[in-house]
């Protein structure tokens, strides 16, 4: 019995303050979405501080909200050798590097095959550049790409159970994920808080409403002027 776990990766890691302090100048530097020095150095320092805290049973509070919502997963529904877990990142330096960090995790504790983090480019969470229009980036590009590496994961592998985990992750994209695994007959599971029950919303038998359909009816961007007032 193999498992999809398609899991959306925020940025708790780093916002909880889960990382050990001597990483405390870099991780400021991240959130201001800027490339930092010695990358790969303070991510083997985030996972294992992570992995330890899963290793001696640390409360969920102490894991980031994709960690936590695995841990009782596994506890719960199983995870093993035979199941896939891959992790969705918004397209931002802090996100990327927190998908990072807990792909390593996972592959240091042998739960499961953890391939490497997608990045779903367009979903960002700042201006990269002072002209950018991020909502736009948004509507037109990572919506689309959301879907498209979800078809990725799908094409050609068979899975008895699949699963959407949108616990942490880029609450934007929540309704979006909501019908796209619906449509594609994928249930959605989230750690629920700080608790210790895992929600599992399987996909209706009649469901009619299509992606595309969503998509394409977004309602038009208030213009910045009114937002003003």
């Amino acid at each position: 019995m193999s498992k999809l776990i398609i899991t959306t990766v925020g940025t708790s890691t780093i916002s909880n303050k889960l990382f050990p302090e001597s990483c405390n100048v870099e991780i400021e530097e991240l959130k201001k979405g800027k490339v930092i020095n010695n990358y790969n150095k303070i991510i083997n320092k985030t996972a294992t501080a992570l992995k330890n805290a899963i290793d001696n049973d640390r409360p969920n509070k102490l894991l980031s909200a994709e960690l936590a919502s695995l841990r009782v997963f596994k506890q719960s529904l199983g995870i093993s050798k035979d199941d896939t877990i891959v992790f969705f990142s918004s397209d931002s330096e802090d996100g990327r590097f927190c998908a990072s960090v807990t792909n390593q995790v996972l592959n240091e504790l042998g739960w499961c095959n953890a391939p490497e983090p997608v990045v779903i480019e367009g979903l960002k969470t700042r201006r990269t550049g002072k002209e950018e229009d991020i909502s736009k980036n948004f509507m037109d590009a990572g919506l689309k790409k959301l879907k498209e590496e979800t078809e990725h994961i799908l094409r050609g592998k068979f899975f008895d159970e699949k699963y959407f985990n949108i616990t942490g992750g880029f609450k934007a994209t929540i309704p979006f994920v909501t019908i796209l695994a619906f449509e594609k007959r994928i249930s959605l599971v989230y750690l629920y808080e700080e608790d210790s029950d895992l929600i599992v919303i399987e996909p209706p038998d009649n469901f009619n409403c299509s992606y595309e359909m969503m998509v394409n009816n977004m309602t038009r961007r208030i213009p910045r002027q009114i937002l003003a007032l």
